[in-house]
């Protein structure tokens, strides 16, 4: 997992402050991630000293606010003496595609140092995967004759996939069945799947991925594609006769 920083903010002459945010685990059914939140201090001057940061300290993390009074020994400074103030773990959902940026705040109040004014910046998380895209290798199919291929870009390697063809009215079917790890399901739909457009010489298929982890649904995408009926069910009138 990664660990990310707001990057130094300077307080006075004397001292910067941060904060490091270090993912724990994600949790990719639920669409989170566990995150700590360290807030720490740096001292800046070149000399050395011995300090005293007793204080009220406060983040606030992806809008909740957190605050520790901080009340240790005065301490031996030097340049670049970085002291953990306190921390915080807690878990944050994504956005629906998987993504997450979050505000953290920093802000201080030290005894007999004044305040260190509210300051934001934002962390990005790593995303967490979601539902697989897939592309078609045709727009239109002729009924009994056209393969249509579904390829399947999967943002993780653990999902498994159910890819469903559906036709007319009242036909679902499952491609590729007893195959759901498989990237690429290919078929050539059925002559019978002309009954299905009784009053014309083409309709609409929908083909649907859903995406699965283990047995946890994801998410699903779709698209539609023409389907021809072919002229040699089509059926034709030869001579007409009218008394």
């Amino acid at each position: 997992m990664a660990n990310y920083s707001t990057g130094w903010v300077s307080y006075g002459n004397m001292w910067s402050f941060r904060v490091v945010v270090s993912e724990k685990s994600q949790d990719v059914t639920n669409n989170k991630t566990t995150i700590t939140c360290q807030m720490q201090m740096k001292y800046i001057l070149s000399q050395g000293n011995t300090m005293n940061v007793d204080g009220t300290y406060y983040m606030t993390i992806n809008g909740t606010q957190y605050s520790y009074t901080y009340t240790p020994a005065p301490c031996w400074c030097e340049n670049g003496t970085i002291l953990p103030i306190f921390s915080k773990t807690l878990t944050v959902t994504h956005n629906s595609d998987g993504t997450k940026t979050i505000p953290v705040v920093m802000q201080a109040s030290m005894i007999g140092q004044g305040n260190f004014s509210a300051v934001t910046r934002n962390v990005t998380l790593t995303p967490i995967p979601r539902a697989s895209s897939f592309s078609l290798n045709v727009s239109s199919a002729t009924i009994g004759s056209t393969q249509i291929t579904v390829n399947i870009s999967r943002a993780s390697s653990s999902f498994t996939h159910k890819v469903y063809y559906s036709c007319g009215s009242n036909h679902n079917w499952q491609a590729n069945s007893g195959n759901e790890s498989a990237t690429s399901v290919s078929w050539t739909p059925s002559i019978n799947d002309c009954n299905h457009y009784p009053n014309s010489t083409s309709g609409t298929a929908t083909i649907k991925v859903d995406t699965y982890n283990g047995s946890t649904w994801i998410g699903t995408a779709s698209k539609t594609l023409t389907m021809n009926v072919p002229s040699s069910v089509v059926p034709s009138i030869s001579s007409v006769s009218v008394t």
